[in-house]
């Protein structure tokens, strides 16, 4: 844990200092004394989830980045954040509308094996 907490507090500090905060501002905003902000900078503490989610939010980068270093940033805004969402309930819609296709065929051939099925009882019964 040493490690990670190591780089955690490497990449919290260079990403406060990107977004023109002082630890002090930090702390205010995160809702913890400034001693705790330097503690999580110098790797002396960690924080819990709650603030850790606080920090990314605040921080506009996520929660991978901080712990180990994946470049999934955060998007810079809202709009962004709704193209996001728009872009997955498309997909969804596009997955759900393919799989109604998929059904309606489904159901349009088991329709015809039991003509098919009841056309062969029927010839069936009729030789008997």
């Amino acid at each position: 844990m040493e490690i990670i907490n190591n780089k955690f507090s490497i990449r919290l500090k260079n990403k406060r200092k990107e977004n023109g905060l002082s630890q002090e501002k930090l702390a205010q905003l995160l809702g913890v004394s400034t001693g705790t902000v330097g503690g999580y900078e110098i790797g002396k503490s960690f924080p819990s989830i709650e603030v850790l989610v606080k920090i990314s939010t605040i921080l506009k980068t996520s929660i991978d980045y901080l712990i180990q270093g994946h470049s999934h940033e955060y998007p810079e805004n809202s709009s962004e954040v709704d193209k996001l969402k728009e872009m997955e309930m498309s997909y969804q819609r596009k997955e759900f509308e393919g799989l109604k296709s998929e059904l309606s065929l489904a159901k349009s051939y088991i329709s015809q094996l039991e003509k098919e099925n009841a056309r062969l009882e029927k010839e069936l019964k009729t030789k008997k």
